[in-house]
C-alpha cells in the first residue's frame, strides 16, 4: 500500500525488525561490527526481505489529486 501510494519501491525487512536493529547496535557498540553501513548490509543479506513495487492503479492517482485540491 505505501508503494502504491508514493510511486516509489519499498524493501520491507524481516518481521523480527525491531529485535535484528538492536542486536546490530549492540554488535557495533562491541565492536563486532564495523559501523552502521555494515550493519545494513547484514540485514539486505538476510532472508525475509521483501521489494513491493508500486501499482499506479487510477484509484491512487485520484486520491492524489484530491489530496492536493486540499
Amino acid at each position: 500500500m505505501t508503494a502504491d501510494a508514493t510511486g516509489r519501491p519499498v524493501l520491507a525487512g524481516p518481521v523480527e525488525a525491531t529485535v535484528i536493529g538492536n542486536a546490530l547496535m549492540q554488535l557495533i557498540t562491541l565492536g563486532e561490527i564495523g559501523n552502521l553501513s555494515e550493519a545494513r548490509r547484514v540485514v539486505a543479506n538476510m532472508d525475509g526481505m521483501k521489494r513491493c513495487d508500486p501499482d499506479q492503479s487510477t484509484e491512487w492517482i485520484e486520491a492524489f489529486q484530491r489530496y492536493k485540491q486540499l
